[in-house]
C-alpha cells in the first residue's frame, strides 16, 4: 500500500498538542490532544486596527507596521495638514504638511522617513489646484520642486523614484492626463496617462511598475492601466466599477478595497492578470486611502474615508489569525462605586476603597475580580478615596488619599486583609503609584483637600517594602494622574493641574532615582485607568474639559511614543483599574456616563491584538 512519504519524501508528525507558530505552514500533523489531522493554511483576512486621531481621508503611503496618513479632507477646516504616523498598533500625531489639500499625488512606497506629497486641490472645490511638491525626513516637510502641471493627483514609488499622474480633483475636466517621474531632484513629464481621464481613481506599486484602477469621469468606472516606466497599457478591468476605494501593494500583488457608489465593503485582489474577491471589510468607505507592503499584498491596511470616520482596518494573507485588540464586556459592579485604588489583572484583580455614590460616600470596601464577576474582599483599615493602588489582587499596595482629610496612610493586601505599613512622610491626595509591596513608588498628588489648589505637589517617594524615602522630585506637580510599570522601570502620565481647567498630557519616565519628562500622551485627561510596563503600556478612559461625562478613548506607550488603541464602549471616568503589569486589564464602574447623576457599574475588560495558527482539520469526506 502506497503511504503519505512514499508519495511525497516526507513523514506526517506526532504531536501531542496542535503546532502553533507560522512556520507550519502547509504542514501537514497528527494532534494527540484533539484526535484528528490537521494542516496549517494560508487565508486573507480583515481586522480592526486602532483608530486615526483625526477623522478624515487622508492619503497614505509605506508598509503596515509604518505608515503615514497624510493631509486630506476634515470636518474643520476643509483640508487638514495633519499627519499620522502608525507603528502597526495605533496611529501618533507627527509633523503637520506645510500646504492643506486633498487629491495628493503621494509616493505609496515610499517610507516614513523619505516621502514625497505633490500636487492637489488646496479647497473644497477644483480652483485651488496647486503643484506644490514636500518632502518628509521621518520629522519635517521641507518644499521641494513644484510639478509642471498643477492639479490633483495619483502617486507611487519612493521619494527618489517617484511617480504622479491622473485621478486628480473631480469631477473631470478638472482631471488631466499629465504623467510626471521624480528623481529626489526634479520632476520631468513623460508619456501621458491613456484617454480614459478621471478623477477619484486608485494607484500603488512603483516608478517603473505603477498602476491605476477604476475612478469617475461622469459614471463609475473599472479602467485598470498599468505603467512599466515608459507606456501606460490597459489591464484587466477592475471586477466593478467604482471611484474613491483604496489600492495597495504592487502590479503583479494587489487590494483594491472599498469605494463608491454605497460605500461598499467589497475588497479583491490582484496577481497581475486577474481580480478575485478575498473577505470584505468591516466598514464601508470611500476615499480611505491606503498604505502596504511594497513587496506585495499580504499586509496592508486601510483608514479614513470621506465621511471622516476614523476606523482603521487591517488586511494581512497569512497562516495566522489575528484577533485585534478590543474592549468587551465584563462582571456588573456590585456597587456604584468610583476613584478607588486598584491592583492585578483581568482574571485576578482588585479595587479598594472609593466613593459609593449617592451614599454612603467614602468606602473602605475591596471588590475582588476574576474575569467574570466580582467578589467582596477584606475592608481597609479605613475609608478611603482618590487612594492609589498598584501590585496584584494578592499582594497589592494602597497609598493616600483623602476622606474627612487627606491622608497619609499606606496599607498592603494579601489577598484576604490589610494592614498597616509605614505612612508616607507627607499626607497626600490623589498620587500615581507604580510597582509593587516590596518595591514602589509614589509621586505627584495633592496636600489639600478640595479640587487641590495650593497644595498640588510634584514630591516622589520610594517604597522599600516596609518606609517611605524621599526620592527626587517629578518634572510636572497634578493631580488624579496614572502610573504603570515598575519602581526602576516607571511610567506617569496625565492628570489634572488646578486651580485652571488644565487637563495634562505630560508623560514622564522613573528609574528608581529621577523622573525624566518624554513625550506626551495623545490624549489630555485625568481620572483615568493606567496599566502595563514601560514598553508596553496603556491608559484608558477618564475625564477631560468635557466632564462630569468620560470618555472613551484609549491610548498606547511603546516606551517612546503614544499611539492610538481601540476605544471604550462606555463612558466613565476615576474608575477602578488593574494598575498592573499587564496591558490585559479591566476597567470598572466609575463616574457618570452621558451625564447620568450616578456612577456606573459596568466593567470592560481589554486584551490586546492575539495571534494564533489558522489549522484546519483534514477530513475524508
Amino acid at each position: 500500500m502506497t503511504d503519505y512519504k512514499t508519495i511525497f519524501g516526507k513523514k506526517i508528525k506526532f504531536l501531542t498538542t496542535d503546532l502553533s507558530s507560522a512556520e507550519g505552514e502547509g504542514e501537514i500533523f497528527y494532534s494527540d490532544s484533539a484526535g484528528d489531522f490537521k494542516v496549517a493554511i494560508a487565508a486573507g483576512a480583515w481586522s480592526t486596527g486602532s483608530p486615526l486621531n483625526t477623522g478624515r481621508a487622508p492619503h497614505g503611503l509605506g508598509i503596515q507596521t509604518a505608515a503615514l496618513a497624510v493631509s486630506g479632507p476634515t470636518s474643520s477646516p476643509a483640508n487638514g495638514t495633519q499627519v499620522e504616523e502608525y507603528n502597526g498598533t495605533g496611529w501618533t500625531e507627527v509633523a503637520d504638511v506645510n500646504t492643506a489639500r486633498r487629491y495628493i499625488g503621494i509616493s505609496t512606497n515610499g517610507s516614513t522617513t523619505a516621502a514625497v506629497a505633490a500636487g492637489g486641490d488646496t479647497t473644497t472645490g477644483s480652483t485651488g489646484l496647486t503643484g506644490v511638491s514636500e518632502e518628509y525626513d521621518g520629522s519635517s516637510w521641507t518644499e521641494g520642486p513644484d510639478l509642471n502641471t498643477s492639479g490633483g493627483r495619483l502617486g507611487a514609488g519612493t521619494q527618489t523614484a517617484g511617480l504622479v499622474m491622473t485621478g486628480g480633483t473631480g469631477p473631470s475636466p478638472s482631471a488631466n492626463t499629465k504623467t510626471e517621474e521624480y528623481n529626489g531632484t526634479s520632476w520631468s513629464e513623460v508619456n501621458d496617462y491613456p484617454s480614459q481621464k478621471v478623477s477619484d481613481a486608485a494607484s500603488c506599486g512603483i516608478q517603473t511598475a505603477a498602476m491605476v484602477a477604476t475612478g469617475f469621469d461622469g459614471s463609475n468606472r473599472a479602467y485598470v492601466n498599468e505603467y512599466d516606466g515608459t507606456n501606460w497599457a490597459a489591464a484587466t478591468a477592475y471586477p466593478s466599477a467604482r471611484y474613491a476605494m483604496g489600492l495597495f501593494g504592487i502590479q503583479t500583488s494587489a487590494i483594491g478595497a472599498g469605494g463608491s457608489a454605497s460605500p461598499t465593503t467589497l475588497a479583491n485582489s490582484y496577481d497581475g492578470t486577474s481580480w478575485t474577491a478575498v473577505g470584505s471589510l468591516g466598514t464601508g468607505r470611500q476615499l480611505g486611502f491606503d498604505a502596504a507592503a511594497g513587496a506585495n499584498s499580504t499586509a496592508g491596511l486601510v483608514f479614513g474615508s470621506s465621511s471622516r470616520v476614523t476606523t482603521t482596518e487591517e488586511y494581512n494573507f497569512t497562516t495566522m489569525a489575528i484577533t485585534a485588540a478590543a474592549w468587551a464586556s465584563g462582571g456588573t459592579v456590585p456597587t456604584t462605586l468610583r476613584s478607588g485604588g486598584g491592583s492585578g489583572t483581568q482574571t485576578a484583580g482588585a479595587i479598594f476603597g472609593g466613593n459609593q455614590s449617592p451614599s454612603p460616600g467614602n468606602v473602605a470596601t475591596t471588590l475582588e475580580y476574576d474575569g467574570a464577576s466580582w467578589t467582596s474582599g477584606g475592608n481597609l483599615p479605613g475609608a478611603a478615596a482618590n487612594n492609589a493602588g498598584t501590585g496584584t489582587q494578592t499582594a497589592a499596595l494602597s497609598v493616600g488619599g483623602k476622606n474627612t482629610g487627606v491622608l497619609d496612610n499606606t496599607n498592603e493586601y494579601d489577598g484576604s486583609s490589610w494592614t498597616d505599613a509605614g505612612d508616607l512622610p507627607t499626607a497626600t491626595d490623589g498620587m500615581a503609584a507604580v510597582g509593587t509591596t516590596s518595591a514602589a513608588a509614589a509621586a505627584a498628588g495633592t496636600t489639600t483637600t478640595g479640587p487641590g489648589g495650593p497644595g498640588t505637589t510634584n514630591t516622589s517617594y520610594n517604597y522599600d517594602g516596609s518606609s517611605w524615602t524621599a526620592g527626587n522630585a517629578a518634572n510636572t506637580p497634578g493631580i488624579a494622574r496614572r502610573g504603570f510599570g515598575t519602581s526602576t522601570a516607571g511610567v506617569m502620565v496625565g492628570g489634572y493641574s488646578p486651580p485652571a481647567s488644565a487637563y495634562m498630557d505630560d508623560t514622564e519616565e522613573y528609574n528608581g532615582t529621577s523622573w525624566t519628562s518624554v513625550n506626551d500622551d495623545i490624549y489630555a485627561r485625568s481620572s483615568f485607568g493606567a496599566a502595563g510596563v514601560l514598553t508596553d503600556g496603556i491608559a484608558y478612559g477618564g475625564e477631560d474639559p468635557g466632564w462630569p461625562t468620560g470618555v472613551l478613548a484609549t491610548s498606547g506607550y511603546d516606551g517612546t511614543h503614544w499611539s492610538t488603541r481601540p476605544s471604550l464602549t462606555t463612558q466613565h471616568h476615576s474608575s477602578g483599574y488593574s494598575g498592573s503589569g499587564s496591558t490585559t486589564n479591566f476597567y470598572a464602574g466609575g463616574g457618570p456616563s452621558g451625564g447620568t447623576p450616578d456612577n456606573v457599574t459596568t466593567t470592560e475588560e481589554f486584551t490586546p491584538e492575539t495571534t494564533a495558527l489558522n489549522l484546519k482539520t483534514i477530513t475524508d469526506s
